[in-house]
């Protein structure tokens, strides 16, 4: 029986939905997949004391493994917990559920419990350890303390978790696990994109376009050919511009050191003038002075020949008037 119009337009919508759906699954997957592949390689990258800790952004990503801290976190969950380092890990409060490395049978691994007590003997702010617990009151592990010096913590609990995801987690960071989840999930993901992708080159080739000619192709090729004769001229333009602006400037720092140059001299030829019109000044001065000096003597030998007359004069007349009494 044939199918209607309407039923074949029904079943082409049913299937573009269905492959909407499809790549909107494979799309978050592969989001999923770079997610958790940035993960394993912080992992890689991030080690404290030989354990490989995810850490993003100053956060860690921690699998919880035990018990220890039921009800608050259970074994399989995911917690994100904030990086502490240095004198942070020094100043962490009461009460605050902490992640840090922990020695057992003989190797290093991590775990989390609650802090019960902060030993502070400096009143600083400033802890020398910290008394640890678990949460599970049921289990012997919850009785159990643990004493924790600053540099062994490595995040403090931010209170997110993410419930039964921490197996699947281990699951990823063994090779089988990334090989099986992520690898192969990833290689099929880009040949289904291939043949996606040349399934549609086909479909534009048969689907009645018109085909590039000999005459179509010969003028792409002139096409290109002027456009890489353009680029070349546009490039030897540009290059003749460059070589331009730096001859010009050039002669301009070769015009400005050539004035200052001018302005130098000139200026020497100033101090010169002007040192030859002081000794010329001097030397007026000296003959004015000299000149002055001369007929100042001049002028007292006179004055002395003068008083020599006078004083001769006196001399004669009061000869003279002696004469006369005698």
């Amino acid at each position: 029986m044939r199918k209607t119009k309407a039923e074949k337009t029904e079943t082409k919508k049913g299937l573009k939905i269905l492959k909407i759906v499809a790549n909107v699954l494979i799309w978050v997957f592969v989001a999923f997949s770079v997610l958790v592949t940035v993960l394993v390689f912080a992992a890689n990258n991030n080690v404290v004391e030989g354990i490989r800790v995810p850490t993003l952004g100053g956060k860690t990503v921690i699998n919880i493994l035990t018990d220890s801290m039921q009800p608050t976190i259970n074994s399989g969950d995911i917690i994100i917990g904030q990086r502490v380092i240095d004198k942070e890990a020094k100043t962490i409060k009461n009460d605050s559920v902490i992640t840090f490395v922990f020695r057992k049978d003989g190797q290093n691994t991590l775990n989390t419990h609650r802090i019960i007590e902060v030993h502070d003997e400096d009143g600083d702010g400033l802890a020398e350890y910290y008394v640890t617990k678990g949460d599970n009151k049921e289990a012997n592990v919850g009785d159990v303390t643990e004493k924790v010096v600053p540099e062994k913590v490595v995040s403090v609990w931010t209170v997110t978790r993410f419930g039964k995801v921490g197996s699947f987690l281990n699951f990823l960071q063994t090779s089988t696990g990334f090989l099986v989840v992520i690898v192969i999930p990833l290689v099929l993901f880009f040949v289904y994109e291939l043949i996606r992708f040349f399934s549609a080159l086909r479909s534009v080739k048969k689907s009645g376009k018109k085909e590039i000619t000999a005459a179509d192709e010969e003028e792409i090729k002139r096409r290109a050919v002027e456009e890489y004769l353009r680029q070349q001229e546009a490039e030897q333009k540009a290059k003749e511009e460059a070589d331009k602006a730096e001859q010009t400037a050039k002669e301009e720092a070769q015009s400005a050191e050539s004035k200052l140059k001018e302005a130098a001299e000139k200026e020497e030829e100033a101090a010169r003038l002007a040192e030859r019109r002081a000794l010329e000044e001097a030397e007026a001065l000296k003959n004015e002075a000299a000149q002055n000096a001369e007929e100042a003597a001049e002028q007292a030998a006179q004055n002395a020949e003068e008083a020599a007359k006078k004083a001769a004069e006196q001399i004669e007349k009061i000869g003279g008037d002696h004469d006369a009494d005698a």
